[in-house]
């Protein structure tokens, strides 16, 4: 069973006591490498040692610029250990962007692989941070440091937010917050020290880090991780048969794409109790699609959160019969414990049940602002609430419905439209693989939006003109029946050709600015 913990106690007091109680025990795996939970805590000890003799201080920021692996994951506890900051930033990104994130955050130092350390140098030692080979400090040179333990008000960590509205800004989460949504998951999902976790999400994404980093160490199960993209998903579902998984997440896509391309055949998955479906909108169809495919009834578990939240604010439990609204939203559950909820108007009035409004959250897991952003953080954080700038609603059960970012909603004739919903009826036409469906205004009509659906086609589903133009009208005429509202226009796109977050989420502000300056991937036909 997990370890009982205290107020004062933080993941680090936690993977202590897993090193005492269950040593040898996994920890984590990626691909032949493993490491044990004793092992993993000596490590940490080792590096955090190496770390002071870099010069890491407490509160200092260290950006971990590295793929999925166990040097990330020791690296991200050993700079805890020293009472510094870690962030973890996708390695994928063009050189110039993460230089010029690493000047926002003001990093002391930065850790790499050698070829992109080497062109890191000299971008980051302008401003007065370190780059270091991340070999030069998982290599066991140091004795092991006696633990200088962050309390609980201390950060964590700063976790990037997806940027899906235009801005990209790196959320404070404490300890403690931390410790919060690990302990409020663990009850909605019931995981113990028996449970297996196996996950594709990468660790700059706060749902992989989260629960299939800080998650697996506090329950005391082991956390199968397999670095993969969206376009070959099937290791992942392998490594969930080799290890009996019992617990796997990701974002709607991961499913509906391995629902799509990944053949059941060879594959058993009847371990797998529990797969959260968050980080974007959940759809009815590939819920259905995901589960009839590999024999899973009832094992997809719709959720909703947000990284300034720390990761999960609802989810359906285990067992658990899912709702589904008139609208055809898949209801997200029930706020976690710990965690309260309510929806308000424009004018920040609380409304009641099945009305629409901005979601709001309270709880010990929110985050304590934007780092270096008093007035966003000021802006978020108004009267001991996080105000999400999702829309959504809840029933007269208390359960959640996510409606989309009130940013992205499609204004037409006075209403606003979802672009979940319309994605939701544009995804189910077999040769769309993603959809997006946007607003775009101009000052022509400037009192309205146009609605612009871009589908993204699933390989070689079309084949010629003719084809091409007939599926337009199939997606027009769909939306149209369904929502009143006929397309302004409806973009063909090739496979890559709508923009998506690392974990799949569509970049809806993105979209737009590429469809208004033509920058969008080149269409097969226009209607």
């Amino acid at each position: 069973m997990r370890p009982q913990t205290q107020a004062s106690e933080t993941i680090l007091h936690i993977l202590r006591q897993q090193a005492l109680h269950r040593g040898s025990a996994l920890a984590h795996a990626v691909g032949d490498a493993a490491v044990t939970f004793g092992d993993l805590w000596n490590d940490v000890r080792t590096i955090a040692a190496t770390l002071g003799r870099y010069g890491v201080e407490s509160r200092d920021r260290c950006a971990l610029v590295l793929p999925t692996g166990l040097d990330l994951i020791r690296l991200i506890f050993a700079v805890q250990l020293r009472r510094a900051v870690p962030i973890v930033l996708n390695p994928d990104v063009a050189d110039v962007v993460t230089a010029g994130r690493l000047a926002r955050l003001r990093t002391a130092l930065v850790v790499a692989e050698p070829d992109r350390a080497a062109r890191l140098e000299s971008q980051v030692s302008t401003s007065g941070g370190r780059v270091v080979v991340a070999g030069e400090l998982t290599r066991p040179r140091s004795a092991p440091l006696v633990a200088a333990w962050p309390e609980p008000n201390d950060i964590a960590y700063l976790q990037l937010t997806a940027g899906t509205t235009g801005e990209s800004r790196a959320a404070v989460v404490t300890h403690a917050s931390l410790m919060a949504s690990l302990e409020g998951s663990r009850r909605r999902l019931g995981i113990t020290d028996t449970d297996v976790f196996a996950s594709w999400i990468p660790l700059h994404h706060d749902f992989g880090l989260v629960r299939f980093v800080f998650g697996s160490v506090y329950a005391g199960c082991p956390s199968h991780l397999v670095p993969l993209s969206l376009t070959n998903l099937r290791p992942w579902l392998e490594t969930m048969d080799r290890v009996r998984a019992s617990i796997t997440g990701g974002p709607d896509i991961g499913y509906r794409t391995a629902a799509q391309l990944v053949s059941s055949k060879g594959l058993d998955l009847s371990s797998l109790r529990v797969a959260t479906n968050g980080g974007e909108g959940v759809r009815r169809s590939t819920i259905e699609m995901f589960e009839s495919r590999f024999g899973l009834p009832g094992v997809i578990r719709p959720g909703y959160g947000l990284a300034e939240a720390t990761l999960a604010v609802t989810c359906v439990a285990p067992g658990e019969a899912l709702s589904v609204d008139a609208a055809g939203t898949v209801g997200c559950g029930a706020p976690l414990d710990g965690v309260t909820l309510r929806i308000a108007d424009s004018d920040g009035r609380p409304v009641g049940p099945l009305t629409e409004g901005e979601i709001q959250v309270r709880g010990a897991c929110v985050f304590a602002g934007y780092f270096d952003d008093e007035p966003q953080s000021r802006s978020t954080l108004r009267g001991g609430w996080l105000h999400t700038g999702d829309i959504g609603c809840l029933d007269e059960s208390g359960r959640l419905f996510v409606k989309g970012r009130a940013r992205s909603l499609i204004k037409r004739g006075g209403a606003a439209l979802a672009p979940m919903e319309i994605e939701e009826v544009v995804d189910g036409i077999p040769e769309v693989r993603v959809s997006a469906a946007v607003g775009l205004a101009g000052l022509e009509f400037a009192v309205e939006e146009r609605l612009v659906v871009v589908a993204e086609l699933r390989g070689e589903s079309v084949s010629d003109p003719a084809d091409a133009a007939a599926l337009t009208s199939r997606i027009a005429q769909h939306v149209a029946q369904r929502f009143g509202v006929m397309p302004f226009q409806v973009l063909l796109v090739e496979p890559g050709g709508i923009p998506l977050t690392a974990s799949g989420k569509v970049q809806h502000a993105e979209v737009s600015a590429r469809l208004r300056s033509g920058r969008l991937a080149e269409s097969f036909f226009t209607d």
